[in-house]
């Protein structure tokens, strides 16, 4: 894996504080960036302090506190480099059992929330004309999974957002991206149903979940200067194993 040097970039990673953020905010800290994480309910604090990461309660879907965030650490530090949208919350049920609450809760976390970060956080970018905006998406944006409308639609929208807003920044030489997750092993995961897993498992013939350490791995491409030619994509992460037709293509005789 390619070691990348993010040292004096200012590093901001919404919900932060387990799973793939906590991935990724290590994998930066690692790589000499100054790094901010938010987290909406609970954090370790004695873990973040040991790594020098600042954490910001915040709740995505808080307009207010959002701009309060971003300005503090503009202010202190003149700008931010990179954004990563990781925040995100599940409310799963069937949709003739899904209350408005419900859509409305995982909406308003998933996609407003990256909207109004983005909105917030491109104003420094512009300013300097650079930046990488990465948001963690996910695999079910884009074949769909049954008792999550609310969540497929909020990373359908994702992937809309970061299309719009990467041809709008552009100019200013500012790319965004999302990353399609596969499968990933996290506490938000492992409370889905064994068939809501074996739908995501199947949807690329992949069979064995992905750590958050390979996430964290892509993510810091994104955020390098490697991936400058790459804007508005939605990516898929998840390895793919060959289908049993296809492995002849591919066999090696020693």
């Amino acid at each position: 894996m390619v070691k990348y040097d993010f040292t004096d970039k200012v590093v901001l990673i919404t919900g932060g504080s387990r799973g793939i953020g906590r991935s990724i905010a290590n994998k930066f800290s690692e790589s000499g960036a100054r790094v901010f994480i938010t987290y909406k309910s609970r954090v370790d604090h004695r873990y973040f302090k040991a790594r020098n990461i600042i954490y910001y309660k915040c709740d995505s879907s808080n307009t207010k506190r959002i701009k309060t965030v971003v300005n503090k650490i503009v202010k202190k530090f003149g700008k931010i480099d990179v954004l990563v949208y990781n925040a995100g919350i599940t409310k799963d049920t069937l949709i003739l059992r899904m209350k408005e609450s419900d859509w409305d809760d995982v909406i308003n976390t998933n996609l407003r929330g990256a909207f109004v970060f983005s909105r917030e956080v491109c104003k420094s970018m512009i300013k300097f004309h650079r930046g990488k905006i990465i948001f963690i998406g996910s695999i079910v944006s884009l074949s769909g999974n049954p008792g999550q409308s609310n969540y497929v639609a909020s990373k359908a929208g994702i992937n809309g957002l970061a299309r719009a807003i990467a041809k709008e920044l552009a100019p200013y030489d500012i790319q965004v991206n999302v990353v399609a997750c596969g499968f990933v092993e996290t506490d938000m995961t492992a409370a889905l149903t064994e068939e809501q897993k074996q739908a995501i498992l199947n949807y690329n013939e992949k069979r064995a979940p992905a750590k958050p350490d390979q996430v964290a791995d892509f993510v810091a491409f994104l955020a390098s200067d490697d991936s400058n030619l790459l804007t508005g994509q939605v990516l898929v992460v998840e390895a793919k194993r060959l289908k049993k037709e296809e492995r002849k293509h591919f066999q090696i005789k020693l």
